[in-house]
């Protein structure tokens, strides 16, 4: 059954009622738009002070929580609350459900994002208790998170990495996080990792790219299986529409086989894709055809989060003009998805696409690469990182627990 799509419901299952000691938690919806402000810029409570802390690009936080946007509102069930102690804000949290992740998955799940709150438990533990109270007044049996609310969207805690700051779309969390989990009752669900290459170590005196050896050969034995029937293109941005809905095929086919997969639907995946396409390039979005008919397609996007480090979120006019000065020359770049049909497993057309990617990065003049987000029993491209010689930079946990 699919359910009305809305923001702050009116059940009395999910309105606490009003503290009248003021030293309390009290939960509430998010009812009106001011309240959604709130909301969205509660982070900035959080990590101010933070050296390390990237502020969201704040129109796109607004886009995920805006039901004319986000797709999932026409078809699923979100609410987003607000947590308040002593008069002010002191937490959030969004709750979604995603009746196509449920059917494909036969899971009764409630997934849960835009966590955050002070670094005082009672305020995790209200905002939770009330997920719960939610989550079971929609029969669901299992709370699961954080991400925002696409598993792309900022999934997970972050556990190992706080040296440097948070690539394209990964999160950010402060280090107590993940004690309030623990102490909630939440188990881990999966972890994510995001790895790192050094890229000057593959770059020559004339600044060419020099492969790593026993990557080479793992392309070299690719191209003598397939020979004249394999190719390696760029992306083709003159057919949009149907450049997307190949790479969507990959993908979903690619990723079928994990425990926690459910396919991106068409909207989901073309709203993924408008967010990040001012960032694409053809050179960095290549495919691997085989007989005419892709099978293996990479994604590598410039590190715009360098620049965002220094713009406050956008929130400002003047804040893009910063966002220009600092994107001038940013220093990585971030590979975020390599998928391969199945059948095509192992025998090393992904070696092509990593290649592809690490030369034409180290032509643009890039000093890193980031690679992120892989599961960590991911066991492809785990190996095929760590062949690169990437190290791992940072690494995020998705919890769950039973209702």
């Amino acid at each position: 059954m699919t359910a009305k799509p809305r923001m702050g419901s009116a059940h009395p299952d999910v309105t606490p009622r009003p503290a009248a000691d003021k030293s309390l938690v009290g939960v509430h919806p998010v009812r009106t738009s001011r309240e959604r402000q709130v909301f969205l810029k509660f982070p900035w409570r959080i990590y101010a002070s933070d050296p390390m802390w990237v502020p969201p690009i704040l129109a796109e936080r607004a886009a995920r929580i805006n039901p004319a946007r986000n797709p999932l509102f026409a078809e699923g069930d979100i609410d987003l609350f607000l947590a308040w102690r002593n008069g002010e804000v002191a937490g959030t949290i969004g709750l979604a459900i995603d009746p196509a992740h449920n059917h494909h998955r036969q899971e009764k799940v409630a997934f849960f994002g835009f966590f955050e709150c002070r670094e005082d438990y009672e305020i995790a533990q209200a905002l939770w208790d009330q997920a719960i109270v939610w989550a079971k007044a929609r029969n669901m049996k299992i709370l699961r998170g954080p991400q925002s609310f696409g598993s792309s969207d900022e999934p997970g805690v972050l556990i190992e990495g706080r040296e440097t700051p948070a690539g394209l779309l990964m999160g950010w969390s402060p280090p107590y996080y993940e004690t309030f989990f623990t102490h909630y009752g939440f188990r881990k669900f999966h972890d994510s990792l995001a790895y790192r290459i050094d890229l000057t170590t593959y770059t020559g005196e004339n600044g060419d790219f020099r492969a790593p050896e026993v990557i080479q050969r793992v392309a070299d034995f690719a191209m003598q299986r397939y020979g004249a029937r394999c190719r390696i293109r760029p992306g083709d941005f003159n057919d949009w529409d149907g450049e997307l809905e190949a790479v969507r095929s990959v993908y979903n086919r690619s990723l079928a086989l994990l425990p926690d997969f459910s396919p991106v639907s068409k909207e989901q995946w073309q709203r993924m894709a408008a967010s990040i396409k001012t960032l694409m390039s053809p050179e960095l979005s290549p495919l691997v055809e085989i007989d005419g008919q892709p099978v293996a397609f990479g994604l590598g996007l410039p590190d715009i989060m360098q620049a965002l480090w220094h713009c406050n979120g956008l929130r400002f006019p003047w804040d893009y003009a910063k966002l220009w000065w600092h994107s001038r020359r940013l220093p990585g770049v971030s590979f975020k998805i390599m998928a391969m049909l199945p059948e095509y497993w192992g025998v090393g057309l992904d070696a092509l696409i990593y290649l592809h990617l690490a030369r034409e990065s180290v032509r643009q003049g890039y000093q890193w690469m980031d690679l992120s987000l892989t599961g960590d029993d991911n066991p492809m491209t785990n190996k095929l990182a760590r062949r690169f010689g990437a190290t791992i930079d940072k690494r995020y946990r998705t919890y769950e627990i039973a209702i």
